[in-house]
This record gives C-alpha cells, structure tokens and sequence, in this order.
C-alpha cells in the first residue's frame, strides 16, 4: 500500500502516469522514519528535521503537514501488517520545475513501507575500505541533498573490491561518512563521529544514542577527524535509521577485534528503544 497526495492506493499502477511522472522528474527531497516495537522511532526529533529541511530547500509546504497528519498516515500504512519492523520512506516531489513566474509549486507526496530486520539486529564481522576517486562537500546541506549517484558509486567499487562498505572523504580529507551510514570511532571510553558540516548523513538515532552513552558516563563527541585517526581507532562501526547498526572488524589491512560497540548499541536498543513505558 502507498500514500500519494493523501490518497490510499493499493499498487503504483493505479496512480496516474503525471503524478508518477513527477515523482520521477521533479522530485526534491527523500526522508525515512523507522517503526519498531510498535512506534515510531525519535518521532518529534525525525518530524522536525524533516519539516527544518523542507524549509531550507525554499518548498511551498501545506498548512495541513501537521506532526498528527504524519502519524495518522503511517498507522494507516502499518496496521494491516504483521510485521514489527519498517521503513517508512516519504518522497516530495513538486509539480512543475521552477521558473521566474512560479518558483514555489505546489507540493506532492509519496508515502510508502519497507520491511527491515529488527534493529536489534547488528550487522556483524563488516569489512571496510575507502574510495579514492570522489570527495564530497564539506557543508552541513551536504546531509540532505541528493547524492544517490555517489552513494551507487562508492557502493560498487566496494563490492568490486570484495568490501561490504567503504568510507568516504571530504574536500578537506576527513572522513565525512560511509555508503551506508554515519561513521562511530571507538577510542578507549570515547565515541567519536563526523559532524553535519564535515559531510555526516543527518541521522536522528546519532543524537538519543549519543544521550544514553552520556548518561552512563560515556564520553561522546562530533568532531571532524581524517583517515589516521580512523586507522588508530580502537573500533568502528556505521549507523543509519535504514540499515541499522553494523560492526566493521577490518577496515583494509586493519583489523579491530572489540566488541564493545556492539555492546554499547545492544544496550541502546534494550533500554531507550525496547523499553516499555
């Protein structure tokens, strides 16, 4: 089942071939929230920074996108399913390209489900290297602007080179993030990850995991660092609200034997996202 302008269907062929047109042609902004344990995660923290992101691309949003008109759309999507885990990916897409005339078009939607795996599931025993060819920009609207094309990119050569990940750098040389998520450096009692402004996903599970850590008495920080620092860590490991949590043990010729992130997020997710209220 899909959402589109509001409306239920069943299956995208019986959605008009103009708005799927537009969905193709003119779309301006792609963001995902993630149900588990029978809700939606960080909710308020995703809707706002979703809605903060809609508004610096100058989009003409409707007076109705209302945090309550979100919810009741995705328990639409969900309810008649069996599954316990989703991706709810939202795509906007406008109706006409800009012009001098009309530069603000009126805005059209795109609610769709993905099953994933438990988050609770961690991907284990992940190799990493990282691509040469391509740097992104350094700049916090890197975050959320498309970079699909990259992203593909740096995900083949990874695979080509019998790599399930690789890192990718910035314009200043620093590591920005990998294919598939923010980048965690672990050194000692210290939890290290790229800022928005170094190129970073902009994830809403960095900031409540974060927050758990410190308050157990774990030291967190965002901070720009380059590839030395990463090769010295004492572990890494790449988060996103789509892929979840996965542990990297060699990064190239390294390799990194602590299990302590993956620790560290199986008590996350017990205690901040299975907790029952």
């Amino acid at each position: 089942m899909i959402i589109v302008n509001g409306d239920f269907y069943s299956d995208i062929k019986q959605v008009s071939s103009e708005i799927v047109s537009n969905f193709i042609h003119n779309s301006v902004y792609k963001f995902n929230f993630r149900f588990e344990h029978n809700k939606i995660l960080f909710f308020e923290e995703s809707f706002f920074e979703m809605m903060s992101n809609l508004r610096r691309l100058r989009l003409k949003i409707p007076m109705y996108f209302s945090i309550e008109y979100f919810n009741q759309n995705f328990l639409s999507l969900i309810k008649k399913s069996s599954n316990k885990s989703f991706l709810i990916n939202l795509n906007f897409a406008v109706k006409t390209s800009p012009t001098k005339d009309n530069y603000r078009s009126e805005l059209q939607t795109l609610f769709s489900i993905k099953f994933l795996e438990s988050i609770s599931n961690i991907k284990e025993n992940l190799s990493m290297s990282f691509y040469r060819d391509l740097k992104i920009k350094s700049n916090e609207l890197t975050s959320f602007l498309d970079d699909s094309k990259l992203i593909r990119l740096v995900k083949l050569d990874a695979y080509e080179n019998g790599y399930d990940d690789n890192i990718i750098i910035n314009d200043k040389n620093e590591v920005a993030r990998s294919v598939f998520g923010n980048v965690l450096l672990l050194k000692e009692n210290e939890l290290i990850t790229p800022r928005i402004e170094d190129g970073a996903p902009n994830n809403c599970l960095i900031k409540p995991f974060f927050d758990f850590l410190q308050n157990n008495n774990f030291k967190c920080e965002e901070r720009s660092f380059g590839m030395f620092e990463l090769q010295t860590a004492d572990g890494v490991g790449i988060l996103s609200m789509n892929e979840g949590f996965g542990n990297i043990t060699k990064f190239k010729k390294k390799v990194f034997n602590s299990n302590r992130l993956i620790e560290l997020f199986s008590s996350f997710v017990q205690n901040e996202i299975f907790k029952t209220n």
